[in-house]
Parts: structure tokens; C-alpha cells; sequence
């Protein structure tokens, strides 16, 4: 019977290692990590589109050429002129036209107006040394410029109403051609009494332009005075005008100056020396005289 109990334990025993024995076995195999998941990247999102590209610009048109007569391109246009541009004006960048009011250029557009102070021989300017001189222009067509005007004479002291006219006749590349022409009425009151006359300076002048602002005028005029009242009398000369004009740039106005060589004769009887002339007598009731007359002032253009 102990035999048999012990036999019993044995089995017991055994049974009960055996049955542990799945449970050891599954502590001591290693642990196997599980494979990590797959984290997806998350997508940008796709960057902007360029803007379009900016319109192709269009190119200025050319500008136009001297010998062209019809309008001027927009982009050098000046105050609404088209036409009398004698020269290139955006070759210089002041986008202005040749214009003026002492040479053979014309106002081309709007009105304008002229000051000026005059020295010389009496016989050439109007019967007097000196005097201030101004005039109102009035632009009747782009070749066509008619003024009224008036001198005050200094010395002998007096008032002298009158007009111009001055018609182009050519424009070819920067050089102006006018025939030019003026009246005036000289009356003086001192300090010779009441004087009375006529003086008329008709001619041609040129113009030049250097730069579209810079021009140099010249032309041959032949002043004509008559005087009526106290005695009549008369002197012609022979009026050799060179001068330089200068505008501002982007401004209507401008400068002006000229020197005037002047050979003529009057009818007198006697030779004489005056204020910037010279006058001989080679034959009775006739003299002749050479002078220098000289001129500065201001234009304008509205």
C-alpha cells in the first residue's frame, strides 16, 4: 500500500511538471515587437501659379523726320502744336517747338507777346536815341503772325503806335525764312516841339535753330522814316540784323538780343555826328550816315 501511494505521488508529480512545462516555455520565448505602422507624409499643397506675364509694351513711333511737314507724333507733342517743329525736338528732351518772334520763325500756335528796349540812330528806330517798345501778337495761322505795338521814345520824348506782320515763306530742317514788317506812327512832344512822321522797316529775316530753345535770327531790313511836321525830311537805311534767342525749357518764354549794322542816307543837307552814327555830306541836300543800333528783350508765347 505505501508502495502504491508512493507511486501515486510520483505520477502526481510528473503530471504536474508536465503541465507546467507550456507555461515556462511560453514566459522564456523572447517577445517579438510588433512592426511600427507606416505613418503617411502629409501632402503640401502645390504652390501658386506665376502671375502672367505684363503686356509686351509698344514701342514710341519714330519720330518724325525734318523734311516732314504733316503732324507731329504724339509723344513729343507741346501744347497742342503739330505742325511748325523745325527740328528734332526729343533729340534734346525739352519737348519744345521752334518758335519766335524776331527771325523768320512764327508762333505756330496761341498768341504771344513781345518787350524790348531799342538804341540807335534816330533815322532807323523810329525818330529817337532810345525807347521801350512792346507788342501784343496775334496768331492768324501757323504762318502768319500779326501785332499791335507801341514805342515810347526816351529822348526826344514822344509816343509812336504801330503794328507788325510776319509771314513765313520757308521751313526747311532748322532753318525759317519770313518777310517781316513793321509801322510805326512817330510822334514827339520834347524836347524839340510837335514832330510828325512815318517810319516803316520792311525786310526778310532768317532763323537758325541750334537747339530747338536756341536759335540765331539775321536778315536784311530797310527802315524807311519820313518826317512831315515841322519840315519834311526823309532817311533810308540799310539794316544788316544778326541776333541769338534763347527759350526756356518747358516755359513759354524767352530771351532776345541783336546788333544792328546800318548804312543809309537821308536827305538833310548837312553832315552831322549823333549818338551811334556817323553822317557825312558829299553832295548838297544829301548826307549819309553809318550806325549801330542794339536791341534786348523778352518774348512770350500764351
Amino acid at each position: 500500500m505505501q508502495h502504491t501511494t508512493r507511486i501515486a505521488i510520483v505520477s502526481c508529480v510528473a503530471l504536474g511538471l508536465l503541465a507546467a512545462q507550456p507555461a515556462f516555455a511560453a514566459k522564456a520565448k523572447p517577445k517579438v515587437a510588433a512592426p511600427a505602422a507606416k505613418s503617411t507624409p502629409k501632402e503640401e499643397p502645390p504652390p501658386p501659379p506665376p502671375p502672367p506675364p505684363p503686356p509686351p509694351r509698344e514701342a514710341p513711333p519714330a519720330p518724325r523726320s525734318y523734311d516732314d511737314n504733316g503732324p507731329a507724333p504724339e509723344h513729343i507733342s507741346a501744347g497742342g502744336q503739330t505742325k511748325t517743329d523745325s527740328n528734332k525736338p526729343s533729340e534734346y528732351g525739352s519737348g519744345y517747338y521752334s518758335w519766335g518772334t524776331r527771325g523768320g520763325a512764327t508762333l505756330g500756335q496761341g498768341n504771344g507777346a513781345r518787350a524790348q528796349l531799342n538804341f540807335g540812330y534816330p533815322g532807323t528806330i523810329g525818330g529817337s536815341y532810345a525807347s521801350v517798345e512792346g507788342a501784343y501778337l496775334f496768331n492768324i495761322s501757323e504762318d502768319m503772325d500779326i501785332g499791335i505795338a507801341a514805342r515810347i521814345p526816351f529822348f526826344p520824348f514822344g509816343l509812336s503806335p504801330g503794328g507788325q506782320l510776319r509771314y513765313r515763306v520757308m521751313k526747311s530742317g532748322q532753318f525759317q525764312l519770313a518777310i517781316d514788317g513793321s509801322l510805326f506812327l512817330p510822334m514827339s512832344f520834347f524836347p524839340f516841339g510837335f514832330q510828325i512822321g512815318v517810319s516803316a522797316e520792311p525786310g526778310a529775316m532768317a532763323s537758325y535753330f541750334i537747339r530747338d530753345n536756341m536759335e540765331i535770327y539775321f536778315g536784311l531790313l530797310v527802315p524807311v522814316g519820313i518826317n512831315f511836321f515841322p519840315g519834311v525830311a526823309f532817311t533810308v537805311g540799310f539794316d544788316i540784323r544778326g541776333g541769338f534767342a534763347y527759350t526756356l525749357k518747358k516755359s513759354n518764354i524767352g530771351f532776345f538780343g541783336n546788333i544792328d549794322f546800318i548804312p543809309g542816307f537821308g536827305n538833310y543837307g548837312f553832315g552831322g555826328l549823333g549818338l551811334l552814327g556817323l553822317g557825312f555830306a558829299p553832295a548838297a541836300g544829301i548826307y549819309g550816315f553809318f550806325a549801330f543800333n542794339f536791341t534786348a528783350g523778352a518774348q512770350f508765347r500764351f
